[in-house]
Order: structure tokens, then sequence, then C-alpha cells
């Protein structure tokens, strides 16, 4: 049986960033999770989603966490016709 290893050296930093999303064309980019008439794929693939806030927390996680730079590059969004809505990182 192998012993668990243990780090030489931890670091622990706080990252902070500010994510601008921009609407540049009405669509139904939030309400399609989250309205009346929500579709039942993205509800399902996305149950954590339930409010705009929510969304917009998702959209921003993936902008810094993954460098998606427009919301068709997200799955769920990916029929968004592009530059709909964009996302730029200040950090």
């Amino acid at each position: 049986m192998s012993k668990l290893r243990k780090p030489i050296e931890v670091e622990t930093l706080d990252v902070t960033a500010n994510v601008g999303i921009y609407f540049w064309r009405r669509s139904d980019a939030i309400t399609r999770i989250t309205g009346p008439d929500g579709d039942e794929w993205r509800t399902h693939m996305y149950r954590h989603i339930k409010t705009r806030e929510d969304v917009l927390r998702h959209w921003a996680h993936n902008a810094v966490a993954n460098g998606v730079t427009d919301v068709s590059d997200l799955d769920g969004w990916a029929d968004v016709r592009r530059g709909t809505v964009t996302f730029l990182v200040d950090t």
C-alpha cells in the first residue's frame, strides 16, 4: 500500500475578475431557461439555473474559467446568433 503524498508547498490565491456581459440584440438567451416558455432540454441540462442572475453567473464563470467570449460558444446557447451576447473579462 502506498503512502499518501503531501505537497512540499501550498499557495492559496484570491482571484477576482469583473465580467462585462454585453447584449447586442434582443433575444431569448436568458428566458429560454428561466422563463415560462423555457426549453425543456435546457432546463433539464441546467437544473441549477433558475433565475436571470443564475444565467449571468453561469456565463461569467465560463468567461473567466474557460475563456468564452460569445454566448453561442456555450452548450445550450449554440443556436443563439453569434454576437448577440458577448463577454469581456476585466481582471
